[in-house]
């Protein structure tokens, strides 16, 4: 929905440098629907971490279209795959430059979502 990913000419997207003992992989992979990212370690601390988007809501703004997607941290235990945890890690708010989908709900700001 243009909120996990941007390519922009010009611009570093991902840029790291590990300062711990641990090795790390990253691997990204993309299906039709979504883009998938994994950090895998040398270290098993018993736990996995999804990040997800909520829900998604678009509203006016001086004649342009924005949209505010809350991004969680959800926490896991690997033996039970219980949620131990969610934590809200930042709120993304960016212009939309395509048309949305018939049908959705775009509310003016400041307004009640419906």
């Amino acid at each position: 929905m243009g909120v996990d990913a941007t390519v922009s000419k010009g611009w570093l997207d991902l840029k790291v440098k590990n300062e711990t003992e641990i090795s790390f992989q990253i691997s990204i992979s993309f299906d039709e629907d979504r883009i998938t990212g994994r950090l895998l370690t040398d270290q098993d601390n018993g736990r996995f971490y999804e990040v997800v988007n909520g829900t998604s809501v678009y509203y006016h703004r001086n004649n342009k279209v924005f949209e505010e997607v809350d991004v969680k941290q959800k926490t896991f235990v690997i033996a039970t795959g219980a949620c131990a945890s969610e934590k809200l890690l930042y709120r993304n708010k960016c212009e939309i430059g395509y048309p949305l989908p018939d049908g959705t709900n775009v509310v003016e700001k400041g307004s009640k979502e419906k």
